[in-house]
C-alpha cells in the first residue's frame, strides 16, 4: 500500500521540501504522452443554417419585445401629460 503524500501546513515527513510534488510529475511520465482530444464534429451547412435560423428566429422575438416596451413607454408618457 502507497501513503498517500500532502502538502501543506504541518505536514509531519521531513524529506518533503518546498518543491516537492508528491512525484506527479514522475507518474505522468511512465504513462506515456496522453492521446489527442478527438476532433470537433463536423460543421455542415445544415448545422450552419439551424443555428443561423434560430438565432433570427431570437433577434425578432427581441425586436416584438422592445417594441411593445417602447409602445409601453409612450403610452404612459402620454397619459401623464393629459
Amino acid at each position: 500500500m502507497q501513503m498517500v503524500l500532502t502538502r501543506g501546513v504541518g505536514n509531519s515527513n521531513p524529506n518533503l521540501g518546498a518543491g516537492a510534488s508528491g512525484g506527479g510529475a514522475q507518474r505522468n511520465e511512465e504513462k506515456g504522452p496522453s492521446p489527442p482530444p478527438p476532433p470537433p464534429p463536423p460543421y455542415t451547412a445544415d448545422v450552419f443554417f439551424a443555428q443561423f435560423l434560430g438565432s433570427q428566429r431570437n433577434m425578432e422575438q427581441m425586436q416584438r419585445n422592445m417594441e411593445e416596451a417602447l409602445r409601453n413607454i409612450a403610452d404612459n408618457t402620454r397619459r401623464g401629460d393629459n
